[in-house]
């Protein structure tokens, strides 16, 4: 039987229909199957708790949880407890982000805290020299 032009071929979109279900499908089998293998992380926050299925690799060291910046800061710190992020940028020649990153690391792992207003207070190192 020959379809005149302007119909849509029924036997193509059933194959279309077909192989998207089965990708639909097998995604969602896969990743049911990742979820079943990887063991769930529970993390306290502020207001509960999060989750973690699966967490990707970091670059960080696995045996040097305080890279060398990190140890400069503390040392810088040390010095002078009131020094400014925009000062510790300069000294380390890297990013406001980075340094800040830098800091709630290190204030999550207990090594240094703030004290006092954002404008006019002092860092304290907690463990350290």
């Amino acid at each position: 039987m020959h379809l005149p032009k302007n119909q849509p071929n029924l036997l193509t979109n059933q194959t279309f229909i077909f192989l998207l279900l089965s990708f639909i499908f097998l995604t969602l089998f896969f990743s049911f199957l990742l979820l079943l293998f990887v063991e769930p992380v529970f993390k306290e926050v502020s207001n509960g708790f999060q989750v973690i299925l699966f967490k990707e690799k970091l670059n960080e060291p696995v045996n040097e949880p305080v890279n060398d910046r990190q140890k400069e800061i503390i040392s810088l710190i040390i010095q002078n407890n009131s020094i400014s992020i925009n000062e510790l940028s300069k000294i380390c020649k890297v990013g406001r982000e980075t340094i800040k990153r830098d800091l709630s690391k290190l204030k999550n792992m207990n090594l240094i805290q703030r004290s006092g207003p954002a404008k006019g207070g002092h860092w304290q190192v907690v463990n350290g020299d």
